[in-house]
C-alpha cells in the first residue's frame, strides 16, 4: 500500500470561543527506595502510571503538591519537566530523539527508557537558550543540561542551544469529518480515528508542528461539571471520570485543554502549525525530525552511550494514515 500526502492540517473545529486551560501532571514515587536511602526522595514526573516501574506507584497532581515534591510541568522550567521516551539510532547515526512513548521511536531504534540521564544533576540555570553540555567525570557523565527527553524540551546533541516547545508530538485523524488534531500518543485518540506518531514518514514530510502548546489533552469531569485537563485518568481524584480530547470537546466545547501554554520564549525557528481553529502559530521553517534515516542535523552525537537493557523496536508504521480538513486532502493510492 502506498500513500500519498498533500495536506494542510487543520485542528479540532468548534474551538474558536474555548478557553484555554492547562494540563496538570503527575508522577512515580517509589517509596522502599526512599526509606532504603535514608529518605532520599525517589520521584520522577509523569504523563500517568504506565511510566512507573515495579514498586512504584502513581502520585496524582494533588498528591505531588501535598507532599511537598513540587509541581510537575511541562513549561519552560527545565528541571521540573516532565520525563517522556528517548529513542536511539544505534546502527548508524548515534541520533537521539524523543517520543511520548516507545511505540513512537523510529523503527529499529533503541528505547532509552523514560528517564534517560535521569542521575545527572542539572544546574537550575540550564534552559531554554543555553547551550546543551555534558560533563564527564573519570569517564562517567555526572552532570548535563539538555541532554534529557522531557515533555516541553526535546534531547539536544553536542552543544546545540535548548528550545522551548521543541518536543514534537503525534496527531489523530477522523477519516470521516476530516478533522486532525495534535495529541500526546495513539492511545488519546478517539476509536475510529487514526494516528501518525511524530516520526512516521507522515508527519516528517509536512510541515506540521505537534508541538507541546498545540497538543490537545482530555480532562476530569465532576459528573457534567469539568474539573482540570489531564492526559489520562490516572490524574483524576476519586470518584471523577476522565474524557479524552474529543470526547472533552464535544462534551464541553467550552474548555480546550492544552498539554502546555504557549507563553514561553519563542522557539529560534518556528515552524507551521495548523492555520485553522483552534491553533493560530507562526508558519515558517518546518520541523523535520528522523524516521528510519534521521537527518544530518541531529546525527553523530557519540557523548551519549545506549545502555545495555536496550530493546530494539518493531517497525512503527506510523501510519493509521491521516490528514486534515478544509484545506486537506488524502490520497491513498492502493498497489
Amino acid at each position: 500500500m502506498k500513500f500519498i500526502t498533500a495536506a494542510l492540517f487543520t485542528g479540532i473545529p468548534n474551538l474558536s470561543f474555548a478557553s484555554l486551560m492547562y494540563t496538570e501532571f503527575g508522577g512515580c514515587m517509589n517509596r522502599a527506595l526512599q526509606a532504603a536511602n535514608n529518605g532520599t526522595v525517589s520521584f520522577h514526573c509523569h504523563f500517568d502510571s504506565t511510566y512507573c516501574k515495579d514498586g512504584e506507584e502513581f502520585l496524582t497532581a494533588e498528591q505531588v503538591a501535598s507532599e511537598g515534591l513540587g509541581a510537575c510541568t511541562c513549561d519552560d522550567d527545565y528541571n521540573s519537566n516532565v520525563y517522556i521516551h528517548g529513542c536511539y539510532d544505534m546502527q548508524a547515526t548515534h541520533a537521539v530523539v524523543c517520543s511520548a512513548n516507545y511505540g513512537d521511536c523510529p523503527a529499529g531504534w533503541y528505547d532509552l527508557t523514560n528517564r534517560f540521564n535521569n542521575d545527572h544533576t542539572v544546574e537550575e540555570e540550564c534552559g531554554h537558550g543555553d547551550s546543551a553540555y555534558d560533563n564527564v567525570v573519570d569517564g562517567i557523565p555526572n552532570s548535563s543540561c539538555g541532554k534529557r527527553c522531557t515533555c516541553n524540551f526535546k534531547y539536544q546533541s553536542r552543544t546545540t542551544k535548548l528550545q522551548v516547545r521543541s518536543t514534537q508530538y503525534g496527531l489523530c485523524y477522523d477519516s470521516n469529518s476530516h478533522d486532525s488534531y495534535c495529541t500526546v500518543n495513539e492511545e488519546t485518540c478517539h476509536p475510529g480515528e487514526m494516528y501518525f506518531g511524530p516520526h512516521s514518514s507522515t508527519m516528517t514530510s509536512s510541515d506540521q508542528d505537534c508541538q507541546c502548546a498545540n497538543v490537545h489533552v482530555g480532562g476530569c469531569m465532576d459528573g457534567d461539571t469539568f474539573s482540570h485537563c489531564a492526559v489520562t485518568s490516572d490524574n483524576c481524584k476519586v470518584g471523577q471520570t476522565h474524557l479524552m480530547p474529543r470526547a472533552l470537546r464535544e462534551a464541553n466545547g467550552e474548555v480546550d485543554c492544552r498539554l502546555c501554554r504557549d507563553d514561553f520564549a519563542p522557539v529560534q525557528d518556528p515552524v507551521a502549525a495548523p492555520t485553522a481553529a483552534p491553533v493560530v502559530a507562526p508558519t515558517a521553517a518546518p520541523v523535520v525530525a528522523p524516521t528510519a534515516a534521521p537527518v544530518a542535523s541531529e546525527t553523530d552525537d557519540n557523548d551519549d552511550k545506549p545502555i545495555e537493557s536496550m530493546t530494539t523496536s518493531s517497525a512503527f508504521l506510523g501510519s493509521n494514515s491521516f490528514v486534515g480538513s478544509t484545506l486537506a486532502a488524502i490520497l491513498f493510492l492502493f498497489m
